[in-house]
């Protein structure tokens, strides 16, 4: 009889046929001739149907990896990682993502850096690393010095460029301008140098005439924090005890050297004392010899706010409007 090729004319893996087995060979009435040297292997099919050469693994473009979606026909906003040719996503980047040199991973590109209310002048701040006495002008992030604030640099609403304080006006409590405007708020410059029980206190500011008002009220524990200045630097408003029990001096147990007293402003005329807000305070001690009612009020000696009895603590007493 003739020779036959097993399956009929057709394509055979060399290892069907007693030949190499990475080689492909096509049978034509029983005569071998190769067809293909199959680098990846020789794939042997059902009978009927030539056998053909495997076909490469699929791979990464620069091996496993992370790859940027636009180079790999995918979303170009994706982060993908690359493992033996199948791709799984690793991140969204808000920011785009960086095509980086050939064997390097890519990787999402880094938030732009900006400034807080977009660009415009802002006081220094101490979590920067920057002077709180100086009025620095922000660009996309970047800063640079603007102007060294002699008197303090005063922050501003949100969207409102901050700016350097101007010097204090020369005054006496008994001749210039005796209100203060002081982070949007008119102030008694100059207590009245009498003590007061907590209502008294009240009462004083609700009946004073000053600089044509009548209108003054005894301001709430934040209004009253807002006016602590710490000189050296510690950033204020000061937390409450027992979070912040030192003031301007040791700044939550760091200490940051030795600053004026009182923590206020030179615009203001204020003892180094305790002064009373209209704000009630919690009581949390409850043993016998505690007070059974407390309000909060400043201690401008040390810059921090504190709790005394109403009813039996008579101190000083500056009015807002």
């Amino acid at each position: 009889a003739p020779p036959t090729c097993p399956n009929g004319n057709g394509l055979y893996c060399g290892g069907t046929v007693s030949r190499d087995a990475n080689t492909l060979y096509r049978c034509t009435n029983g005569t071998y001739t190769v067809e293909e040297q199959c680098s990846n292997g020789c794939e042997i099919m059902s009978s009927g149907t030539s056998d053909q050469c495997k076909s490469a693994p699929p791979t990464c473009p620069n091996g496993n990896g992370l790859y940027c979606g636009g180079t790999v026909s995918r979303d170009a906003n994706t982060l993908y990682r690359c493992t033996n040719g199948a791709y799984s996503v690793e991140e969204q980047c808000s920011n785009g993502c960086e095509i980086m040199s050939s064997g390097t991973n890519d990787q999402c590109k880094a938030a732009q850096p900006t400034c807080p209310y977009g660009n415009g002048l802002y006081c220094g701040s101490s979590s920067l690393g920057q002077n709180t006495n100086t009025l620095y002008y922000c660009q996309d992030g970047n800063y640079q010095v603007q102007e060294q604030c002699s008197n303090g640099c005063e922050t501003m609403a949100a969207g409102t460029n901050d700016r350097c304080m101007s010097a204090p006006e020369s005054f006496t409590c008994t001749s210039g301008s005796q209100t203060v405007t002081w982070k949007g708020r008119e102030w008694q410059r100059c207590d009245d140098g009498n003590t007061y029980l907590w209502k008294e206190a009240k009462d004083y500011c609700e009946n004073l005439v000053l600089g044509g008002y009548s209108d003054w009220r005894l301001p709430t524990k934040d209004e009253l924090k807002s006016l602590v200045v710490c000189t050296n630097g510690t950033p204020t408003p000061l937390a409450d005890p027992p979070d912040e029990p030192y003031g301007c001096g040791n700044n939550n147990g760091g200490n940051v050297g030795s600053y004026d007293v009182p923590t206020i402003d030179p615009s203001f005329k204020c003892q180094p004392e305790f002064y009373w807000s209209s704000t009630p305070k919690e009581v949390t001690d409850t043993s016998p010899l505690a007070s059974k009612e407390l309000a909060w009020g400043v201690r401008f000696q040390y810059g921090y706010a504190t709790g005394k009895n109403p009813n039996t603590v008579h101190t000083y007493v500056r009015c807002v409007r």
